[in-house]
């Protein structure tokens, strides 16, 4: 009974059954994971695997760090310099505006 309200709820919130990009992509890894899992148990030549202490895994997990250099950074977001830019030269010129038409306009 349970599980019909379970499936009438996600049947109504998605009725087409939709995926979403995140979702397959989730899907996808875990696939290619299970893939690369089974590459790993049996290491070419008898390499042994680096072996990473829990905590460090955990402190891992809890604070990801993505590296991300200035340039990079120009790159992705050249776009708001030249949005700041047009923004200032608008703000200016409706201030110079506002300064003439107070001059030429009487009181």
């Amino acid at each position: 009974m349970a599980e019909n309200k379970r499936r009438s709820r996600s049947g109504a919130a998605n009725p087409y059954r939709t995926v979403t990009a995140s979702e397959r992509r989730a899907r996808r890894q875990a696939r290619e994971g299970k893939n690369r899992a089974a590459a790993a148990a049996a290491p070419a030549g008898g390499a042994a695997q680096e072996v990473i202490p829990q905590d460090i895994v955990n402190e891992m997990l809890h604070n990801p760090t993505k590296v991300v250099t200035e340039d990079q950074l120009r790159t992705e977001y050249g776009y708001v310099m030249a949005d700041i830019r047009n923004m200032f030269l608008l703000a200016l010129g409706l201030i110079v505006l506002l300064v003439v038409l107070a001059a030429v306009l009487p009181h």
